[in-house]
């Protein structure tokens, strides 16, 4: 009686599982996936001032007249917009006149020694990349002997990328 009990027991457990594998495979069978895919907007502005409290936007600057030979300095801050996400900055200069070098230097302070940024350079200001930092931009204009005398004009744009492109 026991054997026959065992076998009885045995076959249930058998069929059970049996059955659960069938519905298990029935299931996987017709599994459906969806794959998902976004982006995550970047957050990020920057402006440039001509005053270190950022106040007054730099649009334009009238280098007013110049000599040749003569180096010509002035300050420009750039501002990263708060709640800005971490980003980088590059540089370029169009329709300098021959006889002109435009270059641009950085600083976080006015007690910081600086660093050079070369045109056409990507830079994160040593980490300072984040929102509400401001950078002291150092901007120098040379002219040469060899510049046309008369007036002049030319452009400089900044801009500004995610730090994580």
């Amino acid at each position: 009686m026991n054997k026959l009990k065992l076998y009885k027991l045995t076959t249930i457990v058998l069929a059970f599982m049996l059955a659960v594998t069938i519905v298990y495979a029935a299931v996987l069978l017709r599994q459906r996936t969806v794959t998902f895919h976004g982006r995550i907007n970047f957050v990020g502005d920057f402006q440039l001032y001509q005053d270190a409290a950022c106040r007054v936007p730099l649009t334009d600057f009238d280098w007013q007249t110049v000599s040749r030979p003569s180096n010509n300095n002035m300050w420009a801050y750039l501002k990263i917009a708060d709640g800005s996400d971490p980003m980088k900055f590059l540089w370029n200069v169009t329709g300098l006149p021959f006889g002109m070098e435009f270059t641009v230097g950085w600083r976080v302070s006015q007690y910081d020694v600086g660093q050079g940024w070369n045109e056409n350079e990507f830079t994160t200001f040593g980490g300072y990349n984040y929102g509400g930092c401001v950078i002291i931009l150092g901007v120098r204009l040379a002219v040469y002997e060899n510049a046309a005398p008369g007036d002049f004009s030319f452009v400089w744009s900044v801009y500004g990328f995610s730090n994580e492109a």
